[in-house]
C-alpha cells in the first residue's frame, strides 16, 4: 500500500475506533523511530516494550490480532493488522475504548464488530458479486510473494451476452460465474473481480498438477451451468495460469499472463504462413494449452530462456519441440533424468 492508500484507510477507520495509529517496527520493538519520537508502549504509560504487545507477533507473522489491554481504570480493545506501507513492514493498531455499558452488554460489542465487518466488506467486496474487488488486489495481494498459483478468468463473449439479452442477463451471468468458481475452490483460495468479466484467481500453496485440474475442472463446472432466469444462455470462458516462481509478486504474474494469454490467437490474424513459434517459457505456464494449439495449426513451438531444472521439470509435461538455453550441457542432463522417470 501507498502512504496515501493507508491514511485513506484509516480515516475511515477512524469512524469506528477511539485510536488508529500506524506504527513502525522500530517504534514497536522500542528501538528510536525515523516517523515519530513517541514508542508504542508509552500509549500505556510503560517504558518499556510489553511482554504480551500482539504488533510485535503481528509484525512476525503477519497474522491479524486482538487483545485486551488496560490503563489505570480504563479498558481497551486493542486490533493489531499488518500493512506495508511503500514497501515498510508497519502496524496499524485499532483502538477501542470499551466503557461500563459495552463490557456488560454484548449486544455492543457485536455491534461494534458488525461496523468493523461492514467496513470490510464495502472497502474490499465486489457488489455485484460479492467477491473481493480490484482495490483488495492493490492494497492487499499484488505484492504477496508467498508460492501460489495464479490464474485469469475471462468469459467468452460477455459483451455479446449483454448486447443479446439484456444488462440483466449479464449481471446474472457474473454472480454465476462466481458461486461456479467458489464451489470449485478451497476456503483459503482468493478470487477477486479484476474487471468487467475478468476475475483473478490465487491458490495459495497447491502443487502444479493440482493447479492445472483446478482450472480445468472451473472451465468445465462454468460450461455445464445454467444461468438462472436465461435458459438459452450458457457460459464459456477462457483461463490461463502459472504456478509463482521464488520471489515473484503476484501483481508480475499478472504481468506475464496478461501480455502472453493468447498468442495462438494472434497467430491466426497473420497473412503469412508460420512455421515456428519462439516465446518466454512463462508462457506455456500461463496457457497450458498453447503447445496443443500450435501443434494444431501444424506449428512447432519453441520456448526460451530455460536454465534451471524446476523450469525443465515443468515445461517437459506440455510438450515443447524446442528449448533454448545458456546451459545446454545442464539442460540435457535434466531432460534425460526427466524422460527417465
Amino acid at each position: 500500500m501507498t502512504r496515501e492508500q493507508v491514511e485513506t484507510e484509516m480515516a475511515q477507520y477512524r469512524n469506528i475506533f477511539t485510536v488508529v495509529r500506524l506504527l513502525d517496527a522500530a517504534q514497536v520493538g522500542g528501538e528510536e523511530s525515523v516517523n515519530s519520537c513517541c514508542s508504542c508502549y508509552s500509549y500505556w504509560g510503560k517504558n518499556t516494550p510489553r511482554r504480551n504487545c500482539i504488533s510485535r507477533q503481528v509484525l512476525e507473522d503477519h497474522r491479524q490480532r486482538t487483545k485486551l489491554e488496560y490503563r489505570g481504570s480504563e479498558v481497551f480493545q486493542v486490533t493489531a493488522v499488518y500493512r506495508e506501507v511503500d514497501g515498510v513492514p508497519c502496524i496499524m493498531e485499532l483502538v477501542q475504548k470499551l466503557d461500563a455499558e459495552t463490557l456488560i452488554d454484548p449486544e455492543n460489542g457485536d455491534r461494534l464488530i458488525d461496523s468493523i465487518t461492514s467496513y470490510h466488506t464495502k472497502l474490499y467486496h465486489d457488489a455485484l458479486t460479492d467477491s473481493y474487488n480490484r482495490r483488495y488486489f492493490e492494497d492487499v495481494l499484488k505484492d504477496k510473494t508467498d508460492p501460489a498459483g495464479v490464474a485469469v478468468l475471462d468469459l467468452d463473449d460477455f459483451k455479446l451476452i449483454n448486447d443479446t439479452y439484456g444488462h440483466q442477463a449479464g449481471d446474472m451471468a457474473l454472480r454465476t460465474c462466481v458461486d461456479v468458481v467458489r464451489a470449485c475452490i478451497r476456503k483459503s483460495d482468493v478470487l477477486i473481480r479484476y474487471g468487467g468479466d475478468e476475475f483473478l484467481l490465487v491458490l495459495p500453496g497447491i502443487g502444479r498438477a493440482a493447479f492445472l485440474a483446478k482450472l480445468d475442472r472451473i472451465r468445465e463446472q462454468l460450461h455445464a451451468a445454467g444461468v438462472p432466469g436465461y435458459s438459452r444462455l450458457q457460459l464459456s470462458s477462457s483461463i490461463g495460469g502459472v504456478i509463482t516462481q521464488p520471489g515473484e509478486t503476484v501483481e508480475q504474474v499478472i504481468g506475464h499472463l496478461e501480455e502472453q494469454a493468447d498468442v495462438a490467437a494472434y497467430i491466426k490474424t497473420l497473412d503469412f504462413p508460420v512455421d515456428i513459434v519462439s516465446c518466454e517459457y512463462h508462457t506455456a505456464y500461463s496457457n497450458p494449452e498453447l503447445v496443443n494449439q500450435l501443434h494444431a495449426m501444424g506449428i512447432q513451438a519453441a520456448f526460451w530462456t530455460v536454465d534451471t531444472q524446476d523450469a525443465v521439470r515443468s515445461l517437459l509435461p506440455l510438450g515443447p519441440d524446442c528449448i533454448v538455453t545458456n546451459r545446454p550441457d545442464r539442460v540435457r542432463e535434466w531432460v534425460n533424468e526427466e524422460i527417465k522417470k
